[in-house]
């Protein structure tokens, strides 16, 4: 259905032609049997093969499966997850007064992992202005929500972005809030340097006594291997990589999007540094960006820097957060977190025994 001077464009562009009878019949098929949420179908060979392809090497989405169904009504895309200690293993080790909580941390990959499914072939490359509206408690065995995406209008061109929002199932609700930029292409090199922590002092717990006294984090995300030392502008530790198949029953992806784990590990140097410093503990708030320049998979250990931007008074601090590998490579960051906490919360963790799994205590 192209003259031969289009047709010639879309060769130069690796695009292939469809036959026409093969078309036509496409074309039915659509009408009759296709989705009602699809916005666009591509049929036969062309660039999209290799943007899919590199989509499914590094952009897996262990959260969503790849039929899940993206409802789409008055320009806002949304999918529902059924979140089921029995399948979300990870629930079980982090728990908030004795009841699973969803991490800060996880909530930040579920809206990444959303707006990727909600624009096929897309990369993220970053999430910004997440806000900890209420956190997502499990009252009873399961808990249904909805991540819901709507299309920011800023011109045609990439990146494009989505306005992404937690609630429960009848959306009354809210539970988080952010926005996910996306590109076509990998994530961009890091474009910051990493700011120097000089003078680190040695830091008297190891991983295993600070689980033990001062985090309430199970086995599944005690990703902290070792403190390099802390001082009053931060500190450095060590941490290992997450897996996906401990996290998640029955997922055949191999990484995240945004290693959740790792993510949480930058968080919990947070509350060790408030709770050395200032004697409590801190729980994020906000988060104004989190930067993912490559996938943390490419590494076999990253390296956290915690870096003290603001302390507006001892209950509210400000951190950047910035994950490398042992040559300075910077992988991802977290930029300004807002942590806000107090004495009281000291709770969460002291004599409660939660360095065991939910499983394991019971």
């Amino acid at each position: 259905m192209a003259s031969p001077e289009v047709q010639e464009q879309f060769l130069r562009r690796g695009v292939q032609l469809v036959e026409e009878k093969a078309g036509a019949d496409a074309f039915v098929r659509e009408i009759c049997l296709g989705g009602n949420n699809e916005v666009e179908v591509l049929l036969g060979a062309g660039p999209w093969l290799t943007i899919a392809a590199g989509r499914e090497k590094h952009d897996a989405l262990p959260l969503f499966a790849s039929d899940a169904v993206v409802s789409t009504k008055e320009q806002a895309m949304s999918l529902k997850l059924r979140l089921d200690p029995a399948r979300h293993r990870y629930l079980q080790d982090h728990c908030l007064d004795g009841r699973p909580v969803v991490p800060a941390a996880m909530a930040v990959e579920i809206m990444a992992e959303a707006a990727a499914r909600m624009s096929p072939g897309g990369r993220v490359s970053r999430i910004s202005d997440v806000r900890v509206l209420k956190g997502i408690v499990l009252e009873e065995q399961r808990k249904d929500i909805v991540i819901a995406g709507r299309p920011l209008r800023e011109g045609t061109t990439e990146p494009w972005r989505l306005e992404m929002r937690i609630t429960e199932d009848r959306g009354k609700r809210l539970y988080y809030s952010g926005t996910v930029e996306l590109t076509g292409e990998p994530p961009a090199k890091a474009d910051r340097n990493l700011p120097e922590l000089r003078d680190l002092q040695p830091f008297s717990m190891g991983p295993e006594e600070l689980y033990d006294k001062w985090l309430f984090h199970g086995p599944l995300f005690q990703c902290i291997t070792g403190v390099e030392g802390i001082n009053d502008h931060g500190m450095r530790a060590t941490m290992r990589l997450s897996s996906v198949k401990q996290c998640l029953r029955d997922s055949a992806a191999e990484g995240w999007l945004v290693d959740p784990v790792v993510l949480d590990g930058g968080l919990q140097l947070a509350l060790i540094w408030a709770r050395w410093r200032y004697h409590i503990t801190v729980l994020p708030s906000a988060i104004k960006t989190v930067h993912r320049f490559r996938p943390f998979s490419d590494a076999t250990e990253l390296v956290c820097q915690l870096e003290v931007v603001e302390v507006v008074n001892p209950q509210s601090i400000v951190f950047n957060m910035y994950f490398l590998d042992r040559s300075d490579t910077l992988y991802g960051m977290i930029e300004r977190i807002e942590a806000t906490g107090s004495k009281a919360l000291n709770r969460l963790a002291a004599g409660n025994g939660m360095n065991k799994s939910a499983g394991e205590a019971a």
